[in-house]
């Protein structure tokens, strides 16, 4: 019997919608979205079902500690270079368009909501850290003033599918499941307690800071675990 035999962890969950932000600072209200991606992925499959992605652009207001924490450290790019490098160079080499948030925002309020239909209601929005991406998608649909027909503005993002449907966060699923409550290190304590070991379809979508690969990767990491700890 599983550790996990009576924690309704899946209980009727078929798919887990996955979202990666990446902004120029830290407060939506000062700073903005650079890049978004969601990503679909029913459980029991080892590819995703569905995916959005948007850029947002690199004309806003930039915060100078994220800048220099982030976009231009090179520890948290690839290969020796900065995020913001990697960024640059894969902009050029795909050409992706900036959207406007939005049209982002209808955009994926009315996907969300068709997979909604889809699943059945069967679907949970999860996301890496407990609100910085909260925060973000949520400024951008509360832009969202009326919709077609009855249908009701999301607002924020509990409220993306029409109706509340709370966000969860794979840090926090960790931090649950492992039964500790600490800044760092949550996950390897997870992974250690139940002797995780991902396959190869979970690690080869790394958190490279490509939102694409990172919501990959959060969806990926949440199917085989919500499978994996409620085995019999």
């Amino acid at each position: 019997m599983s550790a996990l035999s009576n924690y309704p962890a899946a209980g009727d969950l078929t798919h887990v919608m996955a979202f990666d932000v990446e902004s120029s600072g830290q407060n939506p209200r000062k700073f903005c979205m650079v890049e978004l991606a969601v990503v679909v992925w029913e459980l029991g499959k080892t590819e995703p079902a569905d995916s959005l992605h948007f850029y947002f652009g690199l004309d806003g207001r930039w915060d100078e500690r994220t800048k220099k924490e982030f976009w231009h450290n090179a520890a948290k790019g690839v290969d020796g270079q900065t995020p913001m490098q990697v960024l640059r160079e894969r902009l050029c080499k795909e050409k992706t368009p900036i959207t406007a948030e939005a049209q982002a925002a209808m955009r994926l309020t009315s996907w969300a909501r068709e997979w909604f239909k889809k699943t059945d209601g069967k679907i949970m929005c999860i996301t890496d850290t407990p609100g910085f991406d909260y925060q973000f998608i949520t400024h951008m649909l509360a832009c969202i003033e009326e919709l077609p027909g009855d249908m009701q503005p999301p607002n924020s993002l509990n409220y993306l599918f029409g109706k509340y449907e709370p966000v969860c966060d794979i840090n926090s699923f960790y931090k649950g499941v492992g039964g500790t409550l600490q800044k760092w290190g949550a996950r390897d304590k997870m992974h250690e307690k139940f002797g995780v070991q991902y396959p190869e379809w979970v690690t080869k979508h790394e958190h490279n800071h490509d939102p694409r690969s990172d919501a990959r990767s959060i969806a990926a990491k949440a199917v085989y675990l919500l499978s994996f700890l409620n085995e019999d």
